[in-house]
């Protein structure tokens, strides 16, 4: 192959070689856009009346390129500069780092979670040294590692954050600096381009690839660009940049691991963390529909087995016996951090009996609606009555629901398999008979919401609350966040007002390679979003994950009666409408309200 004078493109692998500043790569990006190299590789810009459309990799076709009305659709290729490559550590070793927001103490009480565990194990795997932190996002950062490679697990949220972060790490730490987890995975594009500190960039799973990747990548500070080309030719989805050097392979790919049987590395974890007990992915993958959600696992389920889960527990044990800490039930719990895993229960039970038989309890179960019900809208009483199984939990049986929406307009808005008022109360009836504590996450605001759907919804679960005691509320999203590779972002950005509330907007030059990092969609009536900001409604907020619905109900009727929504209407339909809110305030607190304006407790005090 005879490559232009300063870049090679060869079976889906991107490089450019040379020097890297930002004016280059957007240079680099334009060429590729404006089809100069059309047709001379085996991947390219393709577009049959020479405008560009598509982007072919491999035979496929990669993402739309952007358009005015889907800008941020396109996530391939620059960044703002190169960092500058110190020489080499002399220790093939790994490092692995977590973030965290100082405002957020559950950090503190919660174990580490599997992901940096899973990366060092297969690093031990190749003979690699690893060690492991968790880093705040504000205040001092300890001393770099004496390794090679230092990776970090990277969150859309935290992504403002993280940049003065990187700029300090870069300044005092000579070895590769490298990203994976959801943000690099769903987003490259973006992390690319404003994390320029980084070396490299991995999308998707590590198990099976990620050590062998890294043992590898600590040799390429000292290869040609074309053996470096060459070299890469067995790895996807991974950008990689250092000394003038820009390696794209096969970007498109999101790597997802066949094989979840991977070891954990518990040497990692202090005394403290390692007696707090276990946080594991026993599978991944989900088969809902969310619009709100990046499915960053796919849709189909893999697991581990119940063979390498019993392998994996042994170890666990074994690790508490050579620090002599003793096996107490905290240290013998574990919190599943799957997607749903009862959503598969072929799947799920053989596991959940692996852990009781090795004498491990699980705090809870995560779940779904979808999970639970048929396609009827009813509940699947045998399945919830198996996984309800005393013998599987720390405590009293335990799930967590992502209901997210009551109402069946609302859940098949958010792309929710809808269920009717009376799945609800199937599950609490049944739930209160077994003693089954179920927790629902609700999205209280969406960017539809009105003020009518919301006292409906309202309601329905102050009425779900009083009949069934078990049944809990964890009002933990104010609003619908669309993360920008989401349906849901693309659907509220192609409307007139999409109404998108932005943390930051990270720009660049062309404006195609900005990224919005969002905080959430809000409704069209002002009253009803600041109803349940955060900033100003903490104490609203707390009555409602209490569950003091009446204390709620005041503030939310103060609101409302100030609303267009209700200023709107005629004086007696105003009235009408007042009247029957308080009327079912009054059924579900046992009032009798006499029907004047001054004898209902509402208009007291």
């Amino acid at each position: 192959m005879t490559p232009p004078a300063d870049s090679l493109l060869w079976k889906g692998h991107w490089l450019f070689f040379g020097e890297i500043t930002q004016k280059r790569c957007e240079d680099l990006l334009m060429d590729i856009l404006s089809l100069r190299r059309k047709g001379e590789f085996a991947g390219g810009l393709i577009g049959g009346d020479g405008t560009p459309s598509r982007l072919r990799i491999r035979g496929r076709d990669f993402l739309s390129l952007p358009t005015p009305e889907t800008p941020f659709l396109w996530e391939e290729l620059p960044v703002k500069e190169v960092p500058s490559s110190p020489p080499p550590l002399s220790s093939p070793s790994t490092h692995f780092s977590t973030f965290y927001s100082p405002q957020d103490t559950r950090w503190e009480s919660l174990p580490v979670p599997p992901a940096p565990l899973i990366l060092a194990g297969e690093c031990r795997r190749e003979g690699l040294e690893s060690s492991l932190s968790i880093l705040p996002l504000e205040g001092a950062l300890p001393r770099p590692p004496e390794a090679e490679v230092w990776g970090f697990t990277l969150y859309d949220d935290f992504l403002p954050s993280i940049l003065p972060r990187l700029k300090s790490i870069r300044a005092s730490y000579p070895g590769l600096l490298g990203a994976g987890g959801p943000l690099p995975s769903l987003a490259p594009l973006a992390t690319a381009v404003h994390l320029p500190q980084l070396n490299f960039l991995y999308r998707g799973e590590g198990e099976g690839r990620i050590g062998p990747l890294l043992k590898e990548m600590v040799r390429w500070r000292t290869l040609s660009a074309e053996a470096l080309l060459e070299r890469s030719l067995s790895w996807e989805g991974l950008l990689f940049r250092d000394k003038g050097l820009f390696l794209l392979a096969s970007l498109d790919k999101v790597n997802l691991a066949e094989n979840l049987d991977a070891p954990l590395d518990f040497s990692l974890l202090d005394d403290r963390a390692l007696a707090l007990g276990l946080e594991l992915n026993l599978s991944r993958g989900c088969i809902g529909r969310c619009r709100f959600c990046s499915h960053v696992h796919g849709r189909r389920i893999r697991s581990t087995s119940p063979e390498a889960l019993e392998r994996l527990l042994e170890d666990h044990r074994n690790e508490l016996e050579l620090r002599k800490i003793s096996p107490t039930r905290q240290a013998l719990s574990v919190n599943i951090n799957d997607d749903d895993l009862p959503a598969s229960p072929k799947v799920a039970l053989p596991l959940l009996k692996t852990l009781s038989k090795k004498g491990y309890r699980v705090h809870g179960l995560q779940t779904s609606l979808g999970a639970l019900s048929t396609g009827r809208g009813t509940l699947r009483r045998d399945l919830f009555e198996t996984l309800s199984d005393p013998v599987f939990f720390l405590g009293s049986p335990l799930f967590w629901i992502g209901t997210d929406a009551f109402l069946p307009r609302r859940e098949e808005r958010l792309g929710k398999r809808p269920v009717p008022k009376a799945f609800f109360e199937e599950l609490g009836e049944m739930a209160e008979d077994l003693g089954v504590d179920h927790y629902h996450y609700w999205i209280i605001l969406d960017g539809d919401s009105t003020w009518d759907e919301f006292w409906q919804e309202f309601f329905l679960l102050w009425e779900l609350s009083t009949r069934f005691p078990r049944f809990h509320l964890l009002p933990t999203s104010p609003y619908l966040i669309p993360y920008p590779y989401t349906e849901a972002y693309r659907n509220r950005i192609s409307l007139p007002e999409p109404r998108i509330r932005l943390k930051a907007l990270l720009e660049t030059t062309p404006p195609l390679l900005s990224y919005p990092v969002v905080e959430r969609e809000e409704p069209a009536d002002s009253l009803l979003s600041l109803a349940v900001d955060p900033q100003r409604s903490e104490a609203l907020l707390a009555a409602l994950k209490n569950q003091e619905f009446f204390q709620a109900f005041r503030e939310f009727f103060s609101l409302w009666s100030r609303s267009d929504e209700y200023l709107s209407g005629e004086e007696g339909e105003r009235r009408g409408k007042r009247f029957a809110l308080e009327e079912r305030v009054s059924s579900l607190q046992g009032v009798t309200s006499s029907g004047g304006d001054d004898g209902h407790p509402l208009r007291k005090g």
